[in-house]
This record gives structure tokens, C-alpha cells and sequence, in this order.
């Protein structure tokens, strides 16, 4: 990828490929790929256990490339981690690659815990899992699986119960997640995480969250920092069903069926002078019904939210919240929503704990 302009601390790329269509962000790298179309996987970042950060490593005046092939079939998903990624394949299987200190990745770890898996980094296939996969979600150090039978399983770092195994230790092997999602009405049909929280939203319209609740983040009425296992959420107070979300560090963004945005937690908005026992009540971010540009996507970091709309060709972004500027040592950022026009519409966008990346039409 070659940067094509800076705005407001964001800065674009555009790959020149008609085949890469789709984009998955981690922490310092993404993964290029073409869904259903490719068993290749194009990485670039500077995250030393997933992209090499030797100079002699990289290609000059462009970002770190790093290509993976699938042994068998081609990539339908991807997502990625601090520093892992999960690729699910047209066949429902799952391969994995990254550090694995926790079990993040689906295997047990090697006990080498500051060192990825090998080098050269391979794609390493999960074994053994419980149905055949529809959906992976990485969170900073944990993984979700969605099945297409409508249940979860989880791997990885649970020190805040975001796995929704019932417990605060990591989780070394994919496990599922007993209790309500094994009852027929509870069937999964979506999974959302990023930081330290989960969420999983029903066939029936349901909405179940878990993991770290220490700014009431999850939505839920209980004081309790961590919630280990998959607990309802009230949204009779919404104007629709919840149909997606973005779950950030410290706050999370509820997008309804009416389009919506709702948040809890701490970090956008005006929760400046409320009550810490009232961060868990969802409050209103975005109107879709009065407010011009209908949201189609919300996308979160860990200090971020990104609103896109379907303004100006799809071509429109809504931030709020706070992110590192490159050439500037500050944090910058914004309480109130922040107005980004790109330059052509966007094929594709991806948000990760710390970046963000909009893969765009050509012009």
C-alpha cells in the first residue's frame, strides 16, 4: 500500500489490486485479502511478531509486506487481535498465526510467551472444533468462534471473563460457552468484541454481553468489574433491535434496526459529571431518524468510534472519541462528532484496538 493523504491524524491507503476487497486490523498491522476468491493473505504494519521491522526487510518508500497462503481452500474471514489473527476458511475451518502466550490462537500455547508461534510465521490450522465455524472474532488477547448452528466458543486471555467461560483464567483450548446459547430460542446468530468485552446478539433479537464492565461498558445492571458469563441486556429503552456493535475499551456503540447509535460505558459523549453508577444506562449518540446520513456500519477502538454513513457516496465518517496522531506525540481526538469526507467511497473499513483502515473504491 502506498499513503495517499493524512486527515485529522488518519492516514489512507489505497491498494492499486482489483482482487483485495476486504481489510482486518490488529495493533500496528492489517491483513489485505479477497473473500472467497484467494487463499492468499497480504500483511503490512510494523508489529514485529506478524510483520518484519528490519530494514532490510522492507520495501523502500511503501509499508511492510508479508504474504500467507491457505494450505487448502480460500479465506472467507478475517480477523485480527494485539497480536494474533484468526482466517476462516470457505469450508468453515479456522487457521491461526501470531502470539499465542494466552491460547488466542486455538492450540495450546508453547510456553514460549513473549515469541509467536515460528519464523517464518505460518498459518496454523485449530483442530477440533465443536461444528463448523461462520464467524471469528479477536479480541485484544481472546478469540470467538460463531457456529452456524448458533453457538459460541472462546480461546484466550479470560482475565476479565471475556471468554464467557464462567472464569477469569485463560482459556487454553476452544471451548463453548455453556448455558443459554444451548437453548433453540438462544441461537447466536452475530458476535461482536475488540478489547476486553464480548457481545453476542440472537436469532430472536436478543443481546447477551460479558467480559470487563469496570466503566459499565456491558450495558448491564450490576456493579460487578467482570461478568464471566453471557448476561442479558435490557434494550426495551431503544428505538429498534440491536444489530450490530462496536465494543471499545471502555465504552461500547449500539447500532438499531431504526439506525440508531446508543453507547454505555465511559470515553464519547457527554458522560462528563455523571454519575458513575449511571455509565451503564445506554444513552442516545446518534438519531437516525432525524439526523441527515443514515448509519450503515459502527466501528470501535479501544479509545475510538468511527459512524459510517451513507452521505456523499458512502464516501462519510463520524469519529468520536480519542486517537494517536503519527506525527504528533499528543493524543489527539474529539468529544463531539468529527466530520471525515475521503476522497473516494469506501470498499471496505476495519477498526482495530489502535487503528483504523479504509480500503477505497478507485477514483
Amino acid at each position: 500500500p502506498t499513503p495517499l493523504i493524512s486527515a485529522h491524524g488518519l492516514i489512507l491507503y489505497r491498494h492499486t489490486s482489483p482482487q483485495i476487497s476486504h481489510v482486518a486490523t490488529g495493533v500496528g498491522f492489517s491483513v489485505a485479502y479477497a473473500p472467497l476468491s484467494s487463499n492468499g493473505l497480504w500483511l503490512f504494519g510494523n508489529n514485529s511478531p506478524l510483520v518484519p521491522t528490519r530494514p532490510d526487510q522492507q520495501p523502500e518508500g511503501s509499508a511492510s509486506l508479508r504474504c500467507l497462503q491457505l494450505p487448502s481452500g480460500t479465506v472467507k474471514q478475517v480477523s485480527c487481535g494485539r497480536a494474533h489473527l484468526a482466517v476462516l476458511t470457505s469450508t468453515g475451518e479456522v487457521y491461526s498465526a501470531g502470539l499465542n502466550c494466552y491460547g488466542q490462537c486455538g492450540v495450546q500455547p508453547t510456553g514460549e510467551e513473549l515469541q509467536p508461534f515460528d519464523e517464518p510465521l505460518q498459518l496454523h490450522h485449530i483442530p477440533h472444533l465443536r461444528g463448523k465455524i461462520s464467524r471469528v472474532c479477536c479480541g485484544l488477547d481472546h478469540t470467538l468462534f460463531l457456529t452456524t448452528r448458533g453457538s459460541v466458543l472462546a480461546c484466550g486471555w479470560s482475565a476479565d471473563g471475556q471468554t464467557g467461560t464462567g472464569g477469569v483464567e485463560s482459556v487454553l483450548e476452544v471451548t463453548e460457552i455453556d448455558g443459554m446459547f444451548a437453548e433453540p430460542h438462544n441461537r447466536v446468530s452475530a458476535v461482536f468484541t475488540c478489547a476486553d468485552s464480548s457481545f453476542a446478539v440472537t436469532a430472536t433479537g436478543l443481546l447477551y454481553a460479558w467480559g470487563n464492565n469496570e466503566y459499565g461498558q456491558l450495558a448491564i445492571a450490576t456493579p460487578e468489574p467482570q461478568v464471566c458469563e453471557p448476561t442479558a441486556v435490557d434494550c426495551s429503552s431503544l428505538d429498534g433491535e440491536v444489530v450490530s456493535v462496536a465494543a471499545g475499551g471502555a465504552f461500547t456503540a449500539f447500532l438499531t434496526s431504526s439506525g440508531s447509535v446508543y453507547y454505555a460505558g465511559y470515553g464519547i459523549g457527554e458522560e462528563h459529571g455523571l454519575d458513575p453508577r449511571q455509565l451503564s444506562r445506554m444513552r442516545i449518540l446518534h438519531n437516525g431518524g432525524n439526523e441527515a446520513g443514515q448509519v450503515t456500519s459502527i466501528h470501535a477502538g479501544l479509545s475510538y468510534l468511527v459512524l459510517q454513513t451513507a452521505a456523499i457516496g458512502c464516501q462519510e465518517l463520524l469519529l468520536w472519541g480519542r486517537y494517536p496522531v503519527p506525527d504528533d506525540p499528543k493524543i489527539s481526538g474529539t468529544d463531539s462528532p468529527l466530520k471525515l469526507q475521503l476522497p473516494s467511497p469506501i470498499r471496505h473499513l476495519s477498526s482495530g484496538p489502535t487503528d483504523l483502515v479504509a480500503l477505497l473504491e478507485p477514483c
